[in-house]
């Protein structure tokens, strides 16, 4: 979604015609951007402390496995969402750990530069 509004974005930025339209136009997308980029930003810090980023079997009770039992369908695509990251079965324990670490860092830096680079388009 970020990738698509971008293009777009920059393609009424190259187009340089300065018309009012064009103009309108852009600062729409990078409106869209901004709320978008933190609304996602909201969105994915509650669930990281609400739900978490493991899943937690052996907690029957937790809002993990309330969210598993009530939504299976979105809770078994939670990593396609991007609310999880994939492990592959074969990875050790410490390497997922470490990767997870890298991928949060990586997603929340991503959202936030996002953000900034929409304030400043707009």
């Amino acid at each position: 979604m970020f990738f698509v509004l971008n293009v777009i974005n920059f393609g009424f930025m190259v187009k340089g015609d300065n018309k009012p339209s064009t103009n309108k136009h852009s600062v729409q997308i990078a409106q869209i951007i901004k709320i978008y980029s933190a609304f996602i930003l909201i969105v994915d810090i509650i669930f990281i402390c609400f739900i978490g980023e493991k899943e937690k079997p052996n907690q029957t009770q937790s809002i993990d496995q309330q969210l598993k039992r009530a939504m299976p369908l979105i809770y078994s695509n939670l990593d396609f969402i991007g609310f999880r990251m994939y492990a592959d079965p074969g990875t050790s324990p410490d390497d997922i750990i470490e990767l997870q670490k890298q991928v949060l860092k990586f997603k929340f830096i991503s959202y936030i530069a996002y953000l900034m680079i929409s304030i400043y388009i707009e």
